[in-house]
């Protein structure tokens, strides 16, 4: 909870080593993380991360990367809170092996400055919308994601 303290934090980057299974971060995101309106980088990888991520990274309206990948505890339904797609200053969303179930939302669209979609290793399925394609500042977006589940008509689809 002393984190929603560190107002003038701009990276949050948590990244143990490769070590098979092994991880130093447990519990859950607090939702102070919300207070943190100056970060631009949240990374959580090879965690053991319990509960969803806090509806309040919605206020994290400078953030241009969000990645949360390779968590060792079993992902919750509702893991990923839909106020993820009003941060549109995003560059970069890495949602990967996670164990996400469902569609891809349709507000994913909402993302227009999105330069790289990382969903491989998830149980999502759907079309990603030919919109997203190009993003609002006319760069192409390179998007990996599990071939058999989804489809993706861009020219930059990576699928694994």
């Amino acid at each position: 909870k002393e984190i929603g303290l560190l107002s003038n934090l701009r990276r949050f980057v948590i990244q143990p080593p490769l070590v098979p299974r092994t991880s130093y971060i447990t519990g859950s995101i607090p939702s102070e993380i919300g207070q943190l309106q100056m970060m631009d980088t949240f990374q959580f990888s090879r965690s053991n991360i319990s509960g969803t991520i806090p509806t309040e990274i919605g206020l994290l309206t400078a953030l241009t990367r969000l990645a949360v990948f390779e968590n060792l505890a079993p992902v919750e339904e509702g893991f990923v809170p839909t106020e993820i797609f009003g941060l549109t200053n995003l560059r970069q969303l890495a949602l990967r092996d996670l164990g996400l179930e469902g569609s891809i939302p349709t507000e994913i669209t909402n993302l227009g400055r999105l330069q790289s979609l990382w969903l491989q290793n998830n149980d999502l399925t759907g079309t990603i919308p030919s919109s997203m394609c190009r993003n609002d500042i006319g760069l192409s977006l390179m998007i990996q994601f599990d071939c058999r589940e989804i489809e993706c008509s861009c020219l930059y689809c990576h699928c694994y």
